[in-house]
């Protein structure tokens, strides 16, 4: 992952989340002497007192396999303008069902706030594992993802550390960086 103001390079194996997760990464160091436990209050916390995101989002689909040496030059195409709760990038998750380690992707998951109703089904779905089906919620694999936020105290969650903003983030596969053993 590279922020492209300051030049800086950082490298990551589990995931990099913007939005809620970014929020919740940033918190979470005052409620340590909670445990584990602070993630669950923070995610209940955003739910009811939600901080608004925006910004733009860029990616290229497809994997690193399919014949281009290097993405930093690739044409990205632009999403409309995004005003989501969260922007996930993930290589392994626990409920990332889809996600592969060794399938030369990240895995895009750009979660949208929606009413009410919305957001109760997006919740039901979730707890049944069919949270792909919601129209909140979209599930794209990647070759490279860049986020440009309009707003200049967010933060990027990057494994559990917090970079901070205001971006614009760049994340792509680099193949054969890392040697990770994976069940899936």
């Amino acid at each position: 992952m590279a922020d492209d103001n300051r030049g800086t390079v950082q490298y990551s194996c589990c995931g990099l989340g913007w939005g809620v997760p970014g929020d919740i990464a940033a918190e979470s160091e005052k409620f340590r002497w909670m445990g584990t436990k602070r993630y669950a209050f923070l995610k209940v916390k955003r739910l009811l007192f939600p901080k608004r995101h925006s910004g733009r989002l860029q990616y290229e689909e497809d994997n690193i396999y399919d014949g281009i040496a290097s993405v930093r030059n690739a044409h990205l195409k632009a999403a409309s303008k995004l005003a989501g709760a969260a922007i996930g990038v993930l290589n392994s998750a626990p409920d990332g069902a889809f996600c592969h380690p060794s399938d030369g992707c990240l895995d895009l998951i750009v979660a949208r706030k929606g009413n009410i109703f919305q957001m109760l089904n997006l919740a039901v779905l979730y707890l049944l594992g069919k949270e792909r089906k919601s129209s909140l919620l979209s599930y794209v694999k990647v070759k490279a993802v860049v986020i440009t936020q309009n707003e200049a105290d967010g933060v990027m969650n990057m494994d559990g550390e917090v970079l901070p903003g205001p971006g614009p983030w760049r994340m792509e596969v680099v193949p054969s960086l890392f040697k990770v053993l994976s069940e899936k």
